[in-house]
């Protein structure tokens, strides 16, 4: 696939209305979730600034949207726009069994250390997308808590 197709895949990625409904992911101890979750299914935070959130896209899968597709879409976004650097790819699982990406990124802000998860499920024709971040000391006092909430997408 060419890079022209893959930025317009993308675009049309971001652009795509959320699906309410049945995704449910457990809120981590020591975060509060948010009533206007805005452009996310879910969006949780803590009180020293990590953020949780869940959305839920249509993955395009007839036309090649496949888990390694959009692992590859995502990292080059990131990268790119965000200035984050890959620091690691973990294969992981929830509770039900399906199967994921996760895309663990690092980035200094303000010569601050940050974190930036995003964990990529794909469930039949959507592809979940919980993204998780924050300073990175706050972060990694939480990490146990967001891996079990990140486990519990259902």
């Amino acid at each position: 696939m060419n890079m022209a197709k893959t930025i317009a895949i993308l675009l049309a990625l971001t652009s795509l209305s959320l699906l309410d409904g049945c995704l449910h992911i457990d809120t981590p101890r020591g975060f509060v979730e948010l009533d206007d979750a805005g452009e996310y299914n879910y969006r949780s935070t803590s009180a020293t600034g990590v953020v949780l959130a869940v959305r839920t896209e249509d993955s395009r899968k007839d036309e090649g949207g496949d888990l390694g597709f959009w692992s590859e879409a995502v990292t080059r976004k990131v990268r790119r726009l965000g200035g984050y650097a890959l620091l690691e790819e973990r294969d992981v699982k929830t509770g039900k069994g399906l199967a994921g990406k996760q895309l663990r990124f690092g980035h200094d802000r303000n010569q601050r250390p940050h974190h930036y998860w995003v964990t990529l499920f794909i469930d039949g024709d959507d592809l979940h997308v919980v993204e998780a971040g924050g300073p990175k000391e706050a972060f990694t006092e939480l990490e146990e808590g967001l891996e079990k909430a990140i486990a519990s997408l259902r």
